[in-house]
């Protein structure tokens, strides 16, 4: 990720208000000490202006559904996104975020973004 996200941040997805991994629950969040990029993820702590925290709002708002969004991969370039990781890794129940599954379902159904790896 830190080789190929070179166009601007990495959007971590499904965002969790306190993440629950399936391994255990750090504090602080898993991309901090594993990516080299500017990185972000919408969490319980709004330490974002509003603005921002809308963005990440919307953004997690058209993954919810698995739908996709015609719009999203501007949305995101516009904003400075240039990659987005799909943490797979959560304990989506105990989080209370959004299944991998729909995640993925929403970005295949989503023009202009594409998987890397």
């Amino acid at each position: 990720m830190n080789r190929d996200a070179t166009d601007g941040r990495v959007l971590v997805v499904p965002g969790a208000q306190f993440p629950h991994y399936h391994w255990g629950s750090p504090g602080d969040e898993i991309a901090q000490p594993l990516l080299n990029q500017p990185w972000a993820v919408r969490n319980v702590l709004p330490f974002a202006p509003g603005t921002t925290i809308r963005l990440l709002d919307a953004v997690e708002s058209a993954l919810s559904t698995g739908n996709g969004c015609a719009g999203l991969a501007d949305l995101l370039a516009r904003s400075g996104v240039g990659c987005l990781l799909v943490r797979s890794g959560l304990n989506y129940g105990r989080s209370g975020a959004t299944s991998p599954y729909v995640v993925r379902q929403a970005l295949q159904r989503s023009p202009d973004i594409a998987p890397v790896a």
